[in-house]
C-alpha cells in the first residue's frame, strides 16, 4: 500500500513539473513564450529557453534564447520595437545552422513581419505581443524563415533615457517612424526619419532647427526649413548594412507648410512643430492629398 501511494505521489509530482515547464513560466509570475519555426511548434520549457525584456528611451528590447533538449536546434531571437509596438528591427540567429543570420527586410520591416496585440504598461512594466512573419537570410536572399508566436513578460527592466527621443508622427497613421539619423554639412542640417512601411521623410534646415525662429515656413518658397518625402521601391531584401541607393527610392514633391511652434530647453534642448503638405509623384499623381502631423526633434 505504501509503495502504491509513493508511486502515485511520484506520478503526480512528475505531471506537475511537466505542466509547469510547458508553460515556460519565469519566476512563477506568468511570463511565457510560444514559438513556431517554419510551421513547426518549438517545445519551450524553463529548462531550454531564456527570455527577457527591457525598456529604454521609448523602445522595447525583447530576447528569446533557446537550446532544444537534444541540442539540434539552437537560436537567439531579438526584437527591437517602438513603445507602440512598431518594428525597428527583428533578428534571428540560428546557431545550430552555421550561425545563419535572418533579419527583417530593409526599410520596410512591417511589409513582411507583423507585431499584433501589442501592450506595454509603463507603470507595471507588463509586456505582451504576438509575432508572425518572414525573416530573410542576410547572406542568401533566397532563404527565409517563417516565425510566429507569443511573448509575455512581467516586470520588464526599465532604464532611464539619457537623451531626447526625436519623433515624427503622421496624423492619419499612414506611416510610423521608428528610426532617425542626423546628418550635417557646412550648409544645412538634415534629419532623416524612416518608417516601418518604407517611407523616408527628410527635414532640412540651413541651421540647426533648434535655432530656427518659431513661425510657419512655405515648403515651396525655398525657405530655410523644408521637407522631402520618399518611398522605398527596391527589392525585398535584408542586408547587414542598408545603403541608400537613389534608384531604390521614389521622390514625392511636397507643397505645403512646416511650422516651428516652440524651442525648449527641458528635459533636453528640442524643437516642436507641425507640418501639412500635399505629396505628388513625378507624373503629378497625388500620393497624399494632405499629409499632416507633428514633430519633436
Amino acid at each position: 500500500m505504501r509503495s502504491k501511494l509513493f508511486s502515485l505521489l511520484l506520478l503526480f509530482l512528475l505531471a506537475s513539473c511537466s505542466s509547469d515547464d510547458d508553460k515556460a513560466i519565469a519566476s512563477g509570475d506568468g511570463s511565457f513564450v510560444e514559438f513556431s519555426l517554419d510551421g513547426e511548434d518549438v517545445a519551450i520549457t524553463k529548462r531550454n529557453t531564456d527570455f527577457i525584456a527591457n525598456e529604454n528611451c521609448d523602445r522595447i528590447y525583447a530576447t528569446i534564447s533557446h537550446i532544444s533538449d537534444d541540442q539540434t536546434l539552437r537560436f537567439r531571437m531579438e526584437f527591437e520595437l517602438m513603445g507602440t509596438g512598431h518594428i525597428d528591427n527583428i533578428r534571428f540567429v540560428e546557431y545550430s545552422d552555421n550561425n545563419r543570420n535572418y533579419n527583417t527586410v530593409n526599410f520596410q520591416p512591417a511589409e513582411t513581419f507583423s507585431i499584433n496585440n501589442f501592450s506595454y504598461d509603463a507603470a507595471t512594466k507588463q509586456l505582451y505581443f504576438d509575432f508572425d512573419g518572414d525573416l530573410y537570410d542576410i547572406d542568401d536572399q533566397g532563404q527565409k524563415k517563417h516565425i510566429s508566436g507569443k511573448f509575455q513578460y512581467y516586470s520588464a527592466n526599465s532604464v532611464e533615457c539619457g537623451f531626447f527621443q526625436r519623433h515624427v508622427t503622421a496624423d492619419d497613421g499612414s506611416m510610423h517612424f521608428t528610426r532617425w539619423v542626423v546628418n550635417t554639412s557646412a550648409d544645412w542640417v538634415l534629419y532623416q526619419f524612416y518608417s516601418d512601411n518604407g517611407y523616408l521623410m527628410r527635414i532640412y534646415s540651413d541651421t540647426d532647427i533648434r535655432n530656427v525662429s518659431p513661425g510657419t515656413y512655405d515648403l515651396a518658397s525655398g525657405d530655410n526649413v523644408r521637407i522631402e518625402l520618399y518611398k522605398y521601391i527596391g527589392e525585398t531584401k535584408a542586408t547587414p548594412l542598408q545603403p541608400l541607393y537613389s534608384n531604390e527610392w521614389e521622390f514625392y514633391d511636397c507643397t505645403g507648410t512646416i511650422t516651428v511652434n516652440s524651442q525648449n530647453l527641458q528635459p533636453f534642448p528640442h524643437t516642436t512643430g507641425t507640418f501639412s503638405f500635399q505629396a505628388t509623384d513625378a507624373n503629378g499623381n497625388i500620393i497624399f492629398e494632405n499629409l499632416s502631423g507633428t514633430f519633436e526633434m
